[in-house]
């Protein structure tokens, strides 16, 4: 089960001593309400013992969540060997569970970088390279995990906005990308 209180509390220690704690603690669990994490528990009771590519096929269901490919680019994904696949994701996590369904449904040898946070999820942590975004800059441990999954001749997915699009005067959008990662 998630605990995320407990979870951020860990990261950020800081925010949860004093006065700073009489607002963190409601924000966090506000947090978690408007996220619906009561809903995701559920979830991750009935379906925790699945991992990889069968916990991210039960996900996607779960959400009811479905995608068209067009042939032509589908084919433009190597079956074997490195690439890095560079991509925006506007809805976030249903974007990437999408993704790691395509590209998994090609190759198994699929790799995502992700907030680290979302390591808690074990059904994904093997598809996973994290990356500490919130609270720090990546660690030189998680570039040396890019590098060692495409020195296996892996697939890796990166999403260089490092955040969900956003919506503006202009539409939705991604924020400016982070080419320094890439």
């Amino acid at each position: 089960m998630l605990d995320l209180e407990r979870t951020i509390e860990s990261r950020f220690p800081q925010w949860f001593q004093g006065h700073r704690a009489r607002l963190a603690r409601p924000f966090v669990r506000s947090l978690a309400k408007v996220s619906r994490l009561d809903q995701i528990e559920g979830f991750l009771r009935e379906h925790g013992h699945l991992r990889g590519f069968a916990f991210v096929d039960a996900a996607l269901e779960w959400l009811d969540c479905r995608w068209l490919v067009d042939h032509v680019e589908r084919e433009r994904v190597p079956q074997t060997g490195r690439v890095v696949i560079v991509a925006n994701h506007p809805m976030g996590a249903i974007d990437a569970l999408a993704l790691l369904g395509l590209i998994g449904s090609i190759r198994r040898d699929v790799k995502i970088v992700a907030n680290d946070f979302l390591s808690v999820f074990e059904g994904v942590s093997g598809l996973i390279v994290p990356l500490r975004i919130l609270g720090g800059k990546p660690s030189e441990d998680s570039l040396r995990a890019v590098d060692a999954a495409l020195e296996a001749e892996q697939a890796v997915i990166v999403f260089p906005a490092g955040e969900v699009s956003r919506l503006g005067l202009r539409g939705v959008a991604d924020t400016r990308w982070r080419k320094g990662f890439l």
